[in-house]
């Protein structure tokens, strides 16, 4: 999770396991000092001073490949603990506070089925997936459990979002098949789910106003993908695939003005590359919205970044 923290051109963030416990490392590419906090970030608060994260351990534990490795869950047997959870955090001051603890979601109000109901009970709960909206008000969380209910013990998935107090929390999507999302602004949300109106695609959420989610598009964008808005212009929108029947994973962008989808490539992702190893495209990006970033196999093996130029298009 390396990156910039935002305000600066200077500070650079990562997480790291040191003597048995996750941190991250705050560091200035100029000056070369460095800051060790005592805990392992999740996403960066837009005014670069606050963060929020969760237990990664128990990520690892849930779902391998989404947390990391080398230290236990102390809450394993624990199926919804109270002391473990959502924390916010103070890059300048070092402090984390738990302000959102698994009990407390597993047992809010929940209009679902009742296999729905006891899968939530009876399975392991745990947080995935933190994201502050644009202006650091609110951020998502999606709440995950094991659901026997579902095909090949797949996973149940509730989108929420919270203010930094752990407060105001509003269900955002009860579909249970909530997926990759992104914020459009601080009010509204795109992501990949499956609604009563129009099945599986990507819907745009109004975050506090269930009755104004509206469908994106289910023909130019008919399968899940990694999307993201063009900070530049946000009429682009950046995606991906998943690797077809040939393991070609197809990145574009698509115009929501004028329904128009422009491939930027199809990149080949060799059979080995599966499960907890697969490498998926990931595409983000530049600031400016100018260039694109994927993440990709290259031909003699390992993993490379690619990046490409856009601005040609993005500016018709």
């Amino acid at each position: 999770m390396l990156q910039f923290v935002p305000g600066s051109d200077s500070l650079v963030i990562w997480n790291d396991r040191v003597n048995g416990k996750f941190v991250s490392h705050l560091f200035n590419i100029y000056s070369k000092k460095e800051k060790i906090l005592p805990f392992a970030i999740y996403t960066l608060n837009p005014d670069g001073i606050h963060a929020v994260t969760t237990d990664f351990e128990r990520i690892q534990d849930t779902r391998s490949g989404y947390g990391y490795a080398g230290i236990a869950d102390s809450n394993s047997a624990e199926l919804a603990p109270k002391n473990a959870g959502i924390y916010l955090c103070n890059l300048q001051t070092g402090k984390k506070e738990l302000i959102i603890n698994y009990s407390q979601i597993n047992n809010l109000p929940l209009v679902a089925d009742e296999r729905t109901l006891k899968d939530r009970a009876a399975q392991k709960n745990w947080f995935n997936h933190l994201l502050f909206n644009t202006d650091g008000s609110r951020f998502i969380f999606l709440h995950r459990w094991r659901a026997k209910s579902k095909k090949n013990m797949g996973l149940a998935t509730l989108m929420y979002t919270s203010d930094l107090k752990g407060e105001n929390i509003r269900l955002v999507d009860p579909s249970n098949y909530s997926s990759h999302f992104i914020w459009r602004d601080k009010n509204h949300i795109a992501a990949w789910t499956k609604q009563p109106t129009h099945g599986n695609g990507f819907y745009v959420f109004t975050d506090g106003k269930p009755e104004e989610t509206i469908v994106l598009n289910q023909g130019k964008m008919s399968v899940n993908g990694h999307n993201t808005y063009n900070p530049g212009n946000q009429n682009w929108i950046l995606n991906d695939t998943y690797p077809d029947e040939k393991r070609f994973q197809h990145v574009y962008l698509y115009n929501i003005e004028s329904d128009t989808k422009i491939p930027l490539g199809d990149f080949f992702l060799p059979k080995e590359y599966k499960g907890e190893w697969r490498c998926d495209t990931h595409p983000q990006s530049s600031n400016s919205g100018k260039l694109v970033c994927i993440d990709c196999p290259t031909e003699t093996g390992g993993r490379q970044l690619v990046l490409m130029d856009i601005s040609d298009i993005i500016r018709n």
